[in-house]
Parts: structure tokens; C-alpha cells; sequence
């Protein structure tokens, strides 16, 4: 172990250097600095217990790379403060007692590699603030299961290195992004987990949540890449911005509701081929909003909205909306929202927006347990003079069924009965 006991400020040789432990402990109170002028390399610990790191413009900075015993890494005590300017740093793993990390700026780089301090990659549950995360990236690149538990807010996280899980204890914030690699795992402690807030992009190339999934999630926006898997919390999953599930993306609604909180004209696209499945989808806006679905979709509960319209966007192919249970689960698992027995309920105005030969279908899954229509408008508006036809069938519409029309010449609105609905009254305008 090296004992840099400073007396004043002092700035390291320009060129590597090399500890097995690192420890700067300044003295007295005075807090003084050491400045890198060259790279670092501590193959077990580096402990800053009174005074300052700083990296220099762009030094690198190694900690506990490669140790397995599960205590090498970055230890910065409740005097200590570790700038990182523009570096390139790993570590087995950081803990603060109260310190100051100021992480890697966009220049920079921060990689946590292992499980130091106890399976934690990051722990730090002192204080809010002490993190500073300079609008930089943290990649996690484990290979295994490690743990973060901290109450300051991150830019960006992104997972790397097929094995690897990011459990999160209490709540986790991202200022940025958060990009889940393919064959990486990121999901919430079991029981001692909190809510995931990310106010940019969430990008799922991996799987991002599990089955115990409870507390609030909120994102930017959220792409499910082909192959990846978002499991939803059985709480409210909030998104602000696009949503886009690919072909080969899943999406597993674990009970819960889905709220599209959009503000700025943003859409819903994609779906892909997994005919993915809502329990409560909500929408809410003052505006208009867009549905481009490339494949069929599935309400089980509450298909619900306090905005003025939605548009459906048939992509290149007959779209179906199955709203609810099928009769053999109805009874058994079915919502009791608006007094249902099944998973079925909207409360929207549906437009159809189409200059394409499409069709949308609104199914009820029951031929029991009707879903329920309790705002029932449908609206045509054609750019071309193809056709547009509702298919509609197992619906409960409670209020006077209307239906408005604007289209070109020589197009045509069609509203077809498959099956059995039942209408508190009938209106057709031109």
C-alpha cells in the first residue's frame, strides 16, 4: 500500500504508473490535490479518504480490473472528492461514503467491470449529489450480476457483454439514455427495488424487467429492437415520446398499465409479428395521436383516453384491436373496471386515417362478456378513393354509435357486423 499524505497540492510524473493499493490521505484538514500526469493503474484498491484525485485532461484510471474477490475497487470517503475531466476510467466497482465523484464527461469514459464491495458495481446511499454525472455514458460490463444502489441521478447507462445483469436497489434516475444490450439483463430488486425514471431514450436490444417487476417506470421514449424483451412493471409503465416494438420485440404487460403520456404529436409504431398484448392502455394528451401498427394488438382491461382523437394507421395490412379475455378466462380473470367481468372496455374516439386498401377490425375476445364502447365514434377520412372498412364484433356500445366521414370521391365507409353487438342507439351520417 502507497500512503500519499499530502502537505500541499501536488501533480504526478508524466508517465504510467503502478500500485497494488493507492491510498491519499491528506493532512490535517486541507484537502489537498493530486494531479495525474499520467495514466494509473491500482491492481487492487484505491482509497480516497481526505483530499482530491483529479485525473488531469484525460489520464486513464484503472481499479481492481480483473479481481474476483468481490472487495477490490474505488473507495471514496466522506473527505474525499475524484475528478475525471475527460478520462477513460474502469473500476471493479465504486463505493462513496459521503464523497464526490465526478464522473467522465462525454469525452470520457466510465466502465464498471465487476462486483467490489460486496456484489454492488456502484453503491452509494449517502446523499443525493454526490455522483456528478458531467452529461457522460456508464457502461456496465460485469459479465455476471452486480448491483447499483444510488441516490444521485445518472446521464446515460449502457449495458455491454453478453451475461450481464444490472440489478438496481431503491430508485434509479437517468438524465439520459438507457440502452439494455442484446443478451443483457436489466430489472429491479425483487423486493427491495424502486422506480426506474429515464427522461431520454430507452433502447431494449436485451431484457429489460422480469416478473417481479412492481414499481413505476417512466421513459422518454421506448424501442423494443427485434429480439429484445421489455416485461412491464405491474405497476404504470409512463412513456413521454414514441413507442416503437419491432418485429421479434416483446412486450409483456405483467398486469399492468401502459400510459402514453404524449405531449408533442409523438406515435405509436411497430408492434412487429408478436401480436403484443396491453392489460390498461391509457393515452393521454390535448392533442391528437397516432397509431402506426404493423401487426395486430390486444387490450385485455382498459383501453382508455382523455384525448381528442386517435388515428389508426393501418401499415401495409389489415390491422386487428382484440379488446378483452377470451369466454374460457373471462369469468376467472377478467376486470372489474366500469363493472366488467372481462377485460374489456374503450373509452376513445377511433379514426381511421388511410390511403391504402386496409381494414381495421375491433374485436371483443368474448362472445359472453362483451367489451364495451363507451365513447363510440368511428371516423373515415381516406387521402385516395380506396375503401376504408371498420370490422367490428362482440362490442357493448353504451352510448349512440356514430360514425362521421371525409374522403375523396369514390370512396366509401363501411362498417361490417362479423358477430353479435349490441347498441344503445344507431346513428350513420354521410
Amino acid at each position: 500500500t502507497i500512503n500519499l499524505d499530502l502537505s500541499e497540492p501536488q501533480t504526478g510524473p508524466s508517465r504510467a504508473l503502478f500500485f497494488y493499493n493507492l491510498e491519499l490521505d491528506s493532512e490535517g484538514t486541507e484537502n489537498n490535490k493530486f494531479t495525474m500526469g499520467g495514466a494509473i493503474t491500482c491492481t487492487n484498491n484505491l482509497t480516497i479518504t481526505d483530499g482530491e484525485i483529479d485525473t488531469g485532461s484525460n489520464h486513464a484510471l484503472s481499479v481492481g480490473v480483473g479481481v474476483a474477490d468481490g472487495t477490490s475497487g474505488l473507495l471514496v470517503g466522506s473527505g474525499g472528492t475524484l475528478t475525471c475531466n475527460s478520462s477513460a476510467v474502469e473500476v471493479n466497482g465504486l463505493k462513496t461514503t459521503g464523497g464526490t465523484v465526478t464522473l467522465p464527461d462525454s469525452s470520457g469514459s466510465f466502465t464498471v467491470k465487476g462486483t467490489a464491495h460486496s456484489g454492488y458495481g456502484i453503491h452509494d446511499t449517502s446523499g443525493s449529489g454526490n455522483i456528478v454525472h458531467s452529461s457522460g455514458t456508464v457502461t456496465w460490463d460485469t459479465g455476471g450480476l452486480s448491483t447499483i444502489q444510488a441516490k444521485s441521478t445518472f446521464n446515460n447507462i449502457t449495458t455491454a457483454t453478453s451475461g450481464t445483469d444490472m440489478r438496481w436497489f431503491d430508485s434509479l434516475t437517468l438524465a439520459g439514455a438507457l440502452t439494455v444490450a442484446a443478451n443483457t439483463d436489466v430489472f429491479e430488486h425483487a423486493s427491495a427495488g424502486g422506480n426506474l425514471t429515464i427522461t431520454g431514450a430507452v433502447s431494449v436490444s436485451g431484457k429489460l424487467g422480469n416478473s417481479d417487476a412492481y414499481s413505476a417506470y417512466e421513459f422518454g421514449s421506448l424501442t423494443i429492437e427485434s429480439g429484445g424483451e421489455y416485461h412491464a412493471t405491474d405497476g404504470t409503465t409512463t412513456c413521454n415520446g414514441n413507442v416503437n416494438v419491432k418485429s421479434s420485440g416483446t412486450f409483456t404487460h405483467n398486469d399492468g398499465t401502459f400510459l402514453w403520456e404524449n405531449t408533442t404529436g409523438d406515435s405509436i409504431t411497430g408492434f412487429g409479428a408478436g401480436a403484443p398484448a396491453f392489460y390498461n392502455l391509457e393515452i393521454s394528451s390535448s392533442t391528437s395521436n397516432d397509431i402506426f401498427p404493423e401487426w395486430d394488438f390486444t387490450v385485455r382491461n382498459v383501453f382508455d383516453t382523455n384525448v381528442q382523437q386517435i388515428w389508426i394507421h393501418p401499415n401495409s395490412r389489415d390491422v386487428t384491436i382484440t379488446m378483452g379475455f377470451s369466454d374460457a378466462t373471462a369469468v376467472s380473470t377478467g376486470a372489474t373496471t366500469a363493472g366488467l367481468k372481462t377485460g374489456g372496455y374503450i373509452n376513445s374516439t377511433l379514426k381511421s386515417y388511410q390511403n391504402h386498401l386496409n381494414d381495421i377490425k375491433i374485436y371483443g375476445a368474448s362472445q359472453v362478456y362483451h367489451a364495451k364502447l363507451a365513447d363510440a365514434w368511428l371516423t373515415f377520412t381516406h387521402t385516395s378513393q380506396a375503401d376504408c372498412t371498420w370490422y367490428i364484433k362482440n362490442l357493448n356500445v353504451q352510448s349512440t354509435f356514430n360514425t362521421t366521414h371525409t374522403a375523396k370521391t369514390g370512396s366509401n365507409a363501411i362498417i361490417i357486423l362479423d358477430e353479435d353487438c349490441e347498441f344503445a342507439a344507431f346513428d350513420v351520417t354521410s
